[in-house]
């Protein structure tokens, strides 16, 4: 893994990596009482893009995901490992996750290593 680079690995064509721009995140508790950590970011330049992909479609991927929390856990700090198994919570019939790419699509089985955690930022 790459720091601040986004890698796409597709099935059918190469691998695409992206320079991530305006990363962020947030641990609030929903409307309805969840706690709920969100990360996000969209992307600037392509760094390195499929041949084949690069003449079909114009790629400024970005990410969303949304992992649930347990209340008694909510700690953020240094190695902590946050997970979520699906991208549709069909509790309340809403999205997870959303990587767009040139479609939506959700993040299944996410895990978000917290790499570095300071009281500002945290580098995942």
């Amino acid at each position: 893994m790459k720091a601040n680079i986004f890698e796409i690995q597709h099935t059918e064509f190469s691998s695409e990596e992206f320079v991530i721009s305006e990363p962020k995140y947030n641990l609030y508790k929903s409307e309805v009482g969840i706690w709920e950590f969100t990360i996000s970011f969209n992307t600037s330049k392509a760094l390195k893009r499929s041949p084949k992909l690069k003449d079909l479609v114009h790629a400024e991927p970005n990410f969303e995901a949304t992992a649930l929390m347990d209340p008694k856990d909510l700690k953020l700090e240094t190695g902590k490992v946050i997970t979520q198994k699906q991208g549709y919570d069909y509790e309340r019939d809403e999205h997870l996750s959303n990587v767009y790419y040139f479609s939506h699509n959700s993040a299944e089985e996410l895990e978000i290593t917290i790499i570095e955690y300071h009281e500002d930022w945290i580098r995942s």
